[in-house]
């Protein structure tokens, strides 16, 4: 797909420009704005001719007004005025499978659409870097007070706990809610490890979230992110040709494998997103000019790259070569760090962990994936989940012909 060829659409945090899309007054794209417009999708289709879609949704990635003051306050101050707790989360997640449902029906293509997060901070994770993600647990949450902050919290669990119980539930949807590790890799691990390479390369694969280290996904044929930037409308899809020039905000020439080398790269210079420090003096347009003797320090094999990443080789000793610049030297020079922070950051070292059946909870987390994966029982028709929020009392929270639209 070239360049000329990419779909140019825009999002916009006004509601009323949201009325195409069939939402009534009880829905929030304010909390989940990553609709695309039809007509991105239509030009994505007409590149890329596909018969089925699968769209991978980064939950808290997309639901990017959930952390903000304004929802925050919404969700606690109407919890305490209504009669039920506000469920604006998982009413924002219907209207989006419903508005992805009306786009499948109207041009006859199949959409399976997979939610996924986590609940708890990774234990994975922890056990290789105790600091990882401790820059996020420093907010003073609006200056609001222990019982406020406890509350809006059980109101998100319950909220979620809602959205895994019914979206397992509907037809060509699943959702995945991990406990205590990393979620990101999902769309990884599944396009590698559980669809067959027809079921993958038959589809498009579209990742929707702002999250950097989802661009390792993007090794997989027909494969998408789907990125809107922070409080702003600028969209973009981005491919495994145009991700380094994504990463590195400047023009960067396509790089074989580009997405394998991905994790290496963003070891080298950190993700501060994460709290995981790089090499200091080192950022992507620095790195990237480099590029090509990284890669032949490893013969351009980015899977043997792996291999001595994580063993952490020390590529110094084998060649003067990489020490012939100031900045080789410090790239080359930290095979320890590098080594961590690969173990980190790569979805390939996350799903051989998980693979390897110890310690017993990664036995317990694939387990739990697989039952999602090879199916739920389904509900047969939209009435049964409609009866059912009635006799709970959470008609109010959405309209009864968007739950139909959900089972188109």
């Amino acid at each position: 797909m070239d360049n000329n060829s990419k779909p140019k659409f825009t999002i916009s945090t006004n509601t009323s420009q949201y009325e195409d899309l069939g939402l009534n007054g009880n829905a929030n794209p304010q909390l989940m704005p990553y609709y695309p417009k039809y007509s991105y999708l239509d030009n994505l289709l007409s590149c890329n001719p596909k018969k089925i879609i699968n769209i991978f949704v980064d939950v808290k990635g997309c639901c990017t007004g959930i952390y903000q003051e304004w929802c925050v306050l919404r969700i606690i101050n109407s919890s305490k005025s209504e009669r039920h707790l506000n469920l604006d989360l998982f009413s924002s997640l219907l209207y989006f499978i419903a508005f992805h449902k009306k786009y499948s029906a109207k041009r006859d293509v199949k959409f399976n659409i997979i939610f996924f997060m986590e609940q708890g901070r990774s234990k994975y994770h922890l056990n290789i870097y105790d600091k990882y993600k401790e820059n996020r647990q420093n907010s003073d949450f609006f200056g609001l007070d222990t019982k406020n902050r406890e509350d809006f919290f059980n109101i998100l669990d319950k909220n979620y706990s809602l959205c895994e119980y019914v979206i397992n539930r509907i037809p060509d949807c699943s959702f995945y809610c991990l406990k205590h590790c990393e979620a990101d890799f999902l769309p990884y691990y599944i396009m590698k490890y559980k669809m067959t390479l027809e079921q993958r390369e038959s589809a498009l694969n579209i990742i929707y979230s702002r999250d950097k280290d989802m661009l390792q996904c993007l090794e997989f044929e027909n494969s998408y992110q789907y990125y809107r930037a922070m409080n702003c409308d600028k969209t973009e899809y981005i491919t495994k040709d145009t991700l380094f020039s994504h990463f590195c905000k400047m023009e960067c020439p396509p790089v074989k494998d580009s997405a394998k080398w991905f994790p290496l790269v963003l070891s080298l210079c950190g993700d501060t997103g994460d709290g995981i420090p790089g090499i200091k003096g080192l950022g992507p347009k620095v790195i990237f000019k480099n590029i090509d003797t990284i890669m032949k320090a490893f013969n351009y094999d980015a899977d043997k790259m792996y291999d001595r990443v994580l063993k952490g080789d020390n590529i110094l000793t084998e060649s003067w070569e990489y020490s012939s610049t100031s900045t080789l030297t410090k790239i080359f020079s930290h095979p320890d760090i590098v080594s961590r922070n690969m173990k980190l950051i790569s979805y390939r070292a996350l799903s051989e962990y998980l693979n390897g059946g110890f310690p017993t909870s990664t036995i317990e987390i694939k387990q739990y994936i697989d039952k999602i994966y090879n199916g739920t029982p389904k509900l047969s028709s939209y009435k049964v989940l409609w009866d059912n929020m009635n006799k709970k009392g959470l008609s109010d929270i959405i309209d009864i012909r968007t739950v139909e639209e959900c089972f188109l």
